[in-house]
């Protein structure tokens, strides 16, 4: 069934492009409300916050743009030296992991002292891009974790699940992994649940009691 196959494809695409779109839009609210939030109280942490999340919202941009060029170019992809491809490429997975790397300093934890060995570099740069941004997002998750142990709080634990969930979607998206293929729409799905949750987390006012 041709009809059937090709329908399928295009709505896995429209939802593929729908979840990045909303989950980048996310992002950039979840730095602008930081960001409010900085203005008030004047925590370092809070700017740091906010300055992962807009190179997260800006990292999501450009595998949004990535992905509509590589549906515009269709079967042949020019690959002839440095273009377009490689600017939103690097573009994402650069703001990927420095916004991660800002939130993982916005926690306010003494870093571990030790780090994983890194496997020699491999064929492709993709895959591994997408294992460290794994890696990062680990880490992110762990201190989200014992932040929420330590402040016991509402927003704490929607902050742990939230990235929990932006982990699972980057591990997902290691399934055939290729860089000038369209991702997995289940993964991206999974990413946008992430920063909703996120979005939710940062809005809501913080509240702490005396008791």
């Amino acid at each position: 069934m041709p009809g059937r196959g090709a329908s399928l494809v295009e709505w896995t695409m429209v939802t593929l492009v729908a979840a990045e779109a909303v989950a980048a839009l996310a992002a950039l609210a979840c730095a602008y409300d930081v960001s409010r939030s900085y203005k008030l109280v004047g925590s370092l942490s809070l700017r740091r916050l906010a300055i992962g999340f807009f190179l997260l919202g800006v990292s999501q941009a450009a595998a949004l743009a990535l992905e509509g060029l590589v549906q515009a170019a269709g079967a042949e992809i020019p690959r002839d030296g440095f273009d377009v491809f490689d600017v939103a490429f690097w573009v994402h997975y650069i703001t990927l992991l420095c916004g991660l790397a800002f939130v993982f300093a916005s926690f306010g934890r003494h870093p571990f002292r030790w780090t994983p060995a890194l496997a020699p570099l491999l064929l492709r740069i993709g895959p591994v891009l997408e294992l460290l941004a794994v890696l990062f997002l680990f880490f992110v998750v762990l201190h989200a974790g014992l932040n929420h142990i330590a402040r016991k709080g509402a927003g704490s634990v929607r902050v742990a699940v939230g990235f929990f969930f932006l982990f699972t979607a980057h591990t997902l998206n290691l399934v055939e992994y290729s860089a000038l293929t369209p991702r997995w729409w289940l993964a991206e799905c999974v990413n946008v649940v992430g920063f909703v949750v996120l979005y939710y987390a940062v809005k809501r006012p913080r509240v702490r009691s005396d008791g």
